[in-house]
């Protein structure tokens, strides 16, 4: 065989073997992208486009080296380039099914920026050392090297290319190359290939979108709602008589009604909450229903006055009310919610914003945010709300040494997935769970210490409420952004008065997070604006439902029904339906669905119906294997 035919038959076959690094871990982390997260079979030659891309623009330094450098230290820095390249691939495939495990999207490049950067930390407070997951990081990086150092010389198409082109050829081929990949590359930049769903493109552009999507649920625009919605923002008129008491919002993340002492829980997790409750004039729903099972839309629903199948892309919301009426609206968040798909922009315009990438510390600490408040000026006499957003009941907050009170402890956040391992976990989660809660009311207790001590609450109402609850082993599952049973659901809400003001009672004993934006105001003495549907607590009239949505699960609280309050749901992607009497079988533990008297059936089949059919087109992932029996 001629020379130049055996070296081009060489360089071919080096350049297959390389694209079977680069494709082979590309085609196993698609068929589980697409197969197990229900993207779009289009998202497969889209990322491969992408793959293609980055493999193309890697090639070019190390062309560049073979052709200027001397070999042994040109075939040096060549190996080293695409072995960290092929490492981030790797990396990268591993961070994105994590985020869709665990909150069911494609990490965005501010969340991995930070998390990254937080690396060690976010390992502590999961429980792991981080040399137990940069160990074996650095043995698949080591034997990744080692698989190609011994298939160097079977891979070594660029030193082929480098001794058996002219120079002409040999620089027209890296021309050649960087024209391909700009234009793919401009392409991508372009958020061309983000309708497909390829992943990458999802990672750095989707943070910059200015569609309202949130985590499992996408707002897609209606002009018509739109309309509606700018139509009552123009309509809305402050009122001149309003009271204007400071608004204390506290929301803790992942916070469950029924793990309280002051709802009744056997362990004493919340002793300053119960004695403030004996102190302080409270009203109180024990168990009220988040909109669902995230903080997205929980946050949405409590801010907008309404339930998911009604967001809007641009809602008025008690932020922008109270600002209407004088209101300096100052938001201190613990975790990330510049980052999480859509917080930042969904609270609109407000004066100041903080939340825990730019406190200090750690993003989900919660001291971050007690030492802001601790830097804040006395009360000024301007009416403020003050919205706070506590982690330390979420799975990635971090709980201090003095809050440990129940073992054996495990952070189920490092539990990918969603599903209970065995009891011996749920033990361990529970546990973990009641120290965060235990923690939490310290939290509470120095906040309320510190705004009373700067004259904030000389006139105010204090609200404490969550925007979620938590799976801990109930039905088999773990954590939340999942399901629609009542750990999840379940929230507690209510309202510490402070100051000379009488208040009016709650009327009401169902409620939703939809219901305490219309609550305040009511309080305050302000018009609600004509959109919002959630329902005063003082007022006593028939609600006829409550609305929750988790991704394909839809369902109500029906508040009227004989023998009630009764919740049903319907899930459209297994067609099951689910019907309980929750006063008297608030852990679900039979299904009533086949008994239910059929007027009722019907009632609430055409009601989800239109759920549906409202709801409009809905980021559909599919939810965990091990349905509720």
């Amino acid at each position: 065989m001629p020379p130049a035919s055996a070296a081009r038959r060489r360089i071919a076959a080096g350049l297959a073997l390389e694209a079977v690094f680069w494709l082979a871990p590309a085609a196993l982390f698609l068929a589980v992208y697409v197969a197990r997260y229900d993207m779009p079979a289009a998202a497969i030659p889209a990322h491969l486009l992408v793959v293609f891309m980055f493999a193309g623009a890697l090639a070019l330094p190390r062309m560049v080296v073979r052709m200027l450098l001397p070999q042994a230290i040109a075939r040096g820095i060549d190996r080293g380039l695409l072995a960290l390249g092929l490492a981030a691939q790797w990396a990268y495939y591993g961070l994105v099914l994590i985020g869709l495990a665990s909150w069911r999207r494609v990490p965005t490049l501010e969340l991995l920026e930070v998390y990254v950067r937080q690396f060690g930390r976010v390992m502590e407070v999961l429980g792991m050392a981080p040399a137990l997951v940069g160990v074996p990081i650095l043995v698949m990086f080591l034997m990744l090297c080692l698989a190609l150092w011994f298939t160097r010389a079977h891979m070594d198409w660029i030193a082929g290319l480098a001794r058996s082109a002219s120079p002409i050829t040999r620089w027209g081929m890296v021309g050649l190359v960087v024209i391909s990949a700009t234009g793919v590359f401009r392409y991508w930049l372009d958020a061309e290939l983000t309708p497909y769903s390829e992943p990458l493109s999802l990672t750095v552009h989707e943070g910059f979108r200015n569609h309202a999507d949130l985590q499992s649920h996408t707002v897609r625009g209606d002009a018509t709602a739109d309309a509606r919605e700018q139509a009552a923002r123009t309509a809305y008129v402050p009122a001149t008589s309003a009271q204007r008491s400071n608004v204390v919002l506290i929301v803790a993340d992942a916070l469950r009604a029924d793990h309280m002492s002051l709802n009744g829980y056997a362990r004493p997790t919340t002793p300053f909450l119960t004695r403030l409750a004996r102190e302080v004039p409270t009203r109180r729903v024990e168990t009220a229903r988040a909109v669902c099972s995230e903080s997205p839309c929980g946050l949405l629903g409590m801010a907008s006055g309404r339930y998911v199948h009604q967001f809007v892309g641009a809602p008025v919301t008690l932020q922008e009310v109270l600002r209407l009426h004088g209101y300096r609206v100052s938001l201190i968040l613990g975790g990330d919610h510049t980052g999480f798909y859509g917080l930042r922009r969904m609270y609109g315009r407000v004066d100041d914003y903080i939340d825990g990438p730019r406190l200090s510390g750690y993003v989900n600490d919660d001291h971050g945010v007690i030492g802001h408040v601790a830097a804040m000026a006395p009360w000024d006499g301007q009416p403020r709300m003050l919205q706070f957003h506590l982690m330390s009941t979420h799975c990635l907050g971090s709980r201090a040494a003095e809050h440990v009170r129940y073992r054996p402890v495990e952070n189920y956040c490092a539990s990918f997935g969603g599903k209970l391992r065995d009891q011996a976990q749920r033990e361990g989660a529970v546990n973990h769970y009641d120290n965060g809660m235990h923690q939490l009311d310290a939290i509470v207790a120095r906040l309320i210490g510190l705004l009373r001590d700067k004259g904030y609450l000389e006139d105010a109402l204090v609200v404490l409420a969550g925007d979620h609850g938590e799976y801990l082993g109930e039905f088999g599952r773990i954590m939340h952004a999942h399901g629609v049973h009542e750990p999840v659901i379940g929230i507690p809400l209510m309202i510490f008065s402070f100051g000379p003001a009488a208040r009016r009672p709650f009327l009401r004993r169902v409620a939703s997070q939809a219901d305490l934006a219309p609550t305040l105001l009511a309080d305050l003495g302000m018009p609600r604006p004509a959109t919002w549907t959630g329902v005063p607590l003082q007022e006593d009239g028939p609600v006829p439902f409550l609305y929750f949505q988790q991704a394909r699960e839809f369902g109500l609280i029906d508040t009227l029904a004989a023998d009630g309050p009764w919740k049903y749901w319907r899930d459209l992607g297994s067609g099951r339906e689910f019907a309980y009497r929750i006063a008297r079988d608030p852990q679900e533990r039979e299904n009533l669905i086949a008994t239910a008297a059929p007027d009722l059936l019907r009632r609430w089949r055409a009601e989800v119906d239109t759920l549906v059919a409202r709801a409009g087109p809905t980021r559909l992932l599919p939810m965990f294997e091990d349905r509720p029996q």
